[in-house]
């Protein structure tokens, strides 16, 4: 991969990263996006979805998690699952909403229990 790009991604992922924690979702999102075309890393995939589901990106969102789906990125923790679910929940397909937060919750992504129990996906 070479040691100026390592150095490079790092900065970036730093830089998206920092303003994503200062509410610069759409500043954080370009820099994830521009990212992900010099290395292929699900964290930031799952990053910019996050980052795209605030700002409301939904075609966005979408276009990453199929693309994610369509790579084999994502890994077995469950927040691939739970971003897809947020994604769904926010297009109220809560059917499809309520499957997704139980893989996650399944996987040991704890935090869709919550989302489980609002949706009221045990019924």
């Amino acid at each position: 991969f070479g040691y100026e790009k390592l150095n490079l991604v790092n900065e970036m992922d730093s830089e998206a990263l920092d303003f994503f924690n200062k509410k610069q979702y759409l500043e954080a999102s370009e820099v994830w996006e521009d990212l992900i075309k010099i290395k292929t890393d699900v964290a930031y995939y799952l990053n910019l979805i996050q980052t795209l589901i605030i700002i409301g990106e939904n075609e966005k969102v979408e276009y990453y998690i199929n693309e994610i789906e369509n790579k084999n990125l994502y890994i077995g923790t469950g927040k691939f699952d739970y971003l897809k679910a947020l994604y769904y929940q926010k297009n109220e397909n809560i059917k499809k909403a309520c499957e997704s937060f139980k893989v996650s919750f399944e996987k040991g992504y704890d935090v869709s229990k919550s989302f489980l129990d609002y949706n009221n996906c045990f019924n």
